[in-house]
């Protein structure tokens, strides 16, 4: 895993995830988006080998991204993890269920992450 996408609206979400990426894979680059649509447009630039998408978003929604990456020839082989909330619609959940690699309940500690991209393929 060479290159990391966290996209979420919560910038002190995004920052914290970030840290822990830059702690524990410091080789990795960590790069960040505050919306679907914005993460969209990064994962088809940056070619990232995985992308954390949260479910509640302005703009576009993290069920709404992830289905775009999964339908677009040029992101479609793009690792995806779900971040939901227990305030995510159950209509955005069932996308990322749908559209995601794994999905993980934030708030979340690293070690689970950590246990969550080892069941991805590529990682």
């Amino acid at each position: 895993m060479n290159r990391v996408l966290i996209v979420d609206d919560s910038e002190i979400m995004r920052s914290t995830i970030v840290d822990l990426f830059h702690f524990f894979y410091p080789q990795v680059q960590v790069l960040e988006a505050c919306n679907g649509r914005e993460g969209v447009e990064i994962a088809q630039r940056a070619q990232p080998d995985l992308v954390m998408v949260d479910g509640d978003m302005p703009i576009m929604n993290g069920s709404a991204a992830a289905e775009q990456l999964r339908q677009d020839t040029r992101t479609r082989h793009m690792a995806i993890i779900g971040m939901a909330s227990s305030n995510t619609t159950p209509l955005v959940r069932e996308g990322l269920n749908r559209f995601c690699h794994q999905m993980i309940a934030k708030p979340f500690n690293f070690p689970e992450l950590a246990e969550r991209i080892k069941r991805i393929p590529y990682a």
